[in-house]
């Protein structure tokens, strides 16, 4: 199925990387003089982002040789 993401899902998942630390939030003055709450990743966040690809690159690759058909056993012969 197709993942479908609501603006609720989306401000509790910033606010939850926000508790974290992974990101900064800051409130600034847009057009028409509404205030727009922007964020803003942290060292920590970028260090949190690397670790997730990462791991997302293992998980990927391990899913792709399990539909090939390829165990460790097969690739290394």
């Amino acid at each position: 199925g197709e993942l479908k993401l609501t603006e609720a899902t989306l401000y509790t998942t910033f606010k939850r990387l926000e508790q974290l630390g992974y990101i900064l939030s800051y409130y600034q003055e847009g057009k028409n003089k509404t205030t727009r709450k922007y964020y803003h990743i942290t060292e920590k966040g970028k260090i949190y982002l690397t670790q997730q690809i990462e791991y997302y690159h293992h998980v990927q690759n391990t899913l792709n040789l399990f539909f090939k058909g390829e165990t460790n056993e097969t690739k290394n012969s």
